[in-house]
């Protein structure tokens, strides 16, 4: 899945600069998903991104999405998931929820506030890192 944007830069009205963004689903996250769900886990998406944006995703990886939420709300979300649910989370915003979830993981490149809080830290940006994770942890 690739997503097309545009992105202008002006100053005092001059157009200066106009930048095509792609952007791709990572084909990790296609991995994982596919792994988690072979394990028999769910997959759900929590994100603040719009809902187009979120839609776009989830449909690719076959999910459900929650789009457009503040930090806290991510927090809140969590108790309609069940009790043992694990929260990965790549950004500032996602720290709230990545205290409360029962297993916080934090990616690579999460934020640094977002890493301290959590349980478990990707050391790669390379989400098939958690089936394999979990995995060990059942071991």
């Amino acid at each position: 899945m690739t997503h097309a944007g545009n992105v202008l830069l002006s100053r005092g009205g001059e157009l200066l600069a106009a930048f095509d963004c792609d952007e791709s689903l990572r084909d990790d996250a296609r991995d994982a998903v596919a792994e988690l769900r072979r394990m028999g886990l769910g997959v759900s998406m929590l994100t603040g991104d719009g809902s187009e944006r979120a839609e776009r995703i989830a449909s690719a990886l076959s999910i459900e999405a929650r789009s457009s939420m503040r930090p806290e709300e991510k927090a809140r979300a969590l108790e309609s998931l069940g009790q043992c649910v694990a929260l990965v989370g790549d950004g500032t915003n996602d720290a709230p929820a990545t205290a409360q979830a029962a297993v916080g993981v934090a990616v690579a490149t999460a934020g640094s506030t977002t890493r301290g809080l959590a349980d478990v830290a990707l050391l790669e940006a390379d989400l098939r890192q958690l089936p394999w994770a979990i995995k060990r942890a059942r071991q």
